[in-house]
């Protein structure tokens, strides 16, 4: 009972940081080793700034050079650019050297632009994007998932099938299918585990005891790496 008792205290004391445990999704987060070639690598992707705050979208529209399309398409350039924690839109409406204009004298003229063809009008015609960059301070987790959840929200969005894209969102997607896995499948596990236990073990103090090792592990371990700083990732 003892031993027992100094096992929770400890786990009690190394947990204490747990509600700092963040989830993560970066390069440096694989790729942090002490093995040589990992660090080179890592030393590597620190000599440029990656663009992590570039969003992608897109969103079918039949005949994307008419006035109705560039209305329309005007109108989701200012409701993107009124979100908290945009810095930019870059679309037919407002990239620059395009100009505002309609009609096949526009789509010609934009056909020949070797920055913007084939980016903000897909190559079949039949879809129009855009790149949004984001505030690289408004980068943690609650608040892209704040953002992502405004921009849905948005009424044009609400009016056109909006598909989304780039490093931004893809963080933000896994991240939050990590923490729906482990809040899932922790208590799945411990509960498959404990029926496993008590039907294999005569003794239901030792099950007991073999049981507590589930949790008092997860607690200590997971607190442990709160307080090293080390993040929840995909890989672990």
């Amino acid at each position: 009972m003892a031993v027992l008792l100094a096992a929770a205290l400890l786990t009690g004391a190394l947990s204490l940081p747990l509600a700092q445990l963040r989830v993560g999704y970066s390069v440096k987060s694989f790729l942090s080793s002490d093995e040589p070639t990992l660090r080179a690598a890592a030393a590597h992707y620190a000599e440029f700034a990656v663009p992590d705050n570039l969003l992608l979208f897109c969103y079918p529209e039949a005949h994307p050079y008419t006035i109705e399309a560039l209305d329309r398409l005007e109108d989701l350039d200012r409701e993107l650019r009124a979100l908290p924690g945009v810095e930019r839109v870059l679309t037919l409406a407002s990239a620059p050297g395009v100009g505002r204009s309609h009609g096949e004298r526009f789509r010609r003229r934009l056909s020949r632009s070797f920055t913007w063809r084939d980016l903000l009008v897909s190559k079949r015609e039949d879809a129009l994007g855009g790149v949004i960059v984001l505030d690289r301070d408004n980068d943690r987790p609650a608040q892209r998932r704040e953002l992502f959840a405004r921009l849905r929200a948005l009424p044009t969005v609400q009016a056109v099938d909006l598909v989304l894209a780039g490093i931004p969102y893809h963080r933000s997607a896994v991240i939050g299918m990590i923490r729906d896995d482990q809040l899932f499948f922790i208590p799945v596990a411990t509960a498959i585990t404990a029926v496993l236990l008590f039907w294999f073990i005569p003794s239901f103090t030792m099950a007991l005891l073999c049981l507590a090792v589930v949790p008092f592990t997860l607690l200590a371990t997971l607190g442990t790496m709160s307080s090293c700083g080390v993040e929840l990732t995909l890989l672990m």
